[in-house]
């Protein structure tokens, strides 16, 4: 959880904040940079190219 917020209410709170970014940034990009220090994550991100 970043700041109390699922990755859902994330993406949610991302879409209604900034919805013309919403097109130009990839979804996971968005991810990796809320959850970037979730160990639990760090597999997904080596898939997309994010972490080493």
């Amino acid at each position: 959880m970043v700041l109390g917020l699922t990755r859902d209410e994330l993406q949610t709170l991302y879409r209604v904040q900034f919805p013309a970014m919403h097109q130009d940034l990839a979804q996971e990009y968005i991810y990796y940079q809320a959850f970037k220090e979730d160990a639990a994550m760090q597999a997904q991100f080596q898939q997309w190219g994010y972490a080493k």
